[in-house]
């Protein structure tokens, strides 16, 4: 859903602004024309138009991937052994289920796999912390990459991702 948005530009609202030529604007050309635009607005009405596609914020927000041993001590680089990998979030404006996704990758950036935790009704606003074990004994995991989907099925991303190498 488009938040509220302009129905109404008042009479000279843009009468001595010479330099617009362009104007972005998030809906289609119906939408536009239901604007009362007042008299006195040439430039507005003259200026070229963009119409775009409303895009919501992303409901997420990745804050870090952190690295700990078993024991819970930070560390500060992937270590090659068992550890724990642990990705604070916080959920901003969304009611539902989501899942937690970290993927494995190596010094090539070639993905080696992922885990993930499926998030059950977390309440909007709040921050939490999820550690996930790795285990590095092979020594081929260079990178972690965490994100948000809704789903495996659709696997729609609801928020940013962050890496950690």
């Amino acid at each position: 859903t488009i938040p509220d948005s302009v129905t109404d530009i008042e009479f000279g609202a843009f009468s001595d602004c010479w330099n617009l030529t362009t104007v972005n604007y998030i809906g289609d050309e119906a939408s536009w024309n239901e604007i009362y635009i007042q008299e006195d607005n040439d430039c507005l009405t003259n200026a070229e138009r963009n119409y775009l596609e409303y895009v919501a914020p992303a409901p997420y927000t990745i804050n870090s991937i952190t690295i700990k041993d078993l024991s819970g001590n930070a560390l500060s680089e992937i270590p090659g052994t068992k550890f724990l990998a642990t990705v604070s979030i916080t959920n901003k404006s969304v009611a539902g289920d989501s899942m937690v996704v970290l993927g494995e990758y190596s010094a090539l950036g070639k993905f080696n796999g992922l885990m993930y935790v499926n998030v059950e009704d977390m309440p909007e606003g709040a921050t939490f912390k999820l550690s996930i074990p790795v285990d590095n004994t092979e020594g081929d995991v260079d990178s972690l990459k965490a994100f948000v989907w809704d789903s495996f099925e659709s696997m729609r991303p609801l928020g940013n991702s962050v890496v950690c190498k």
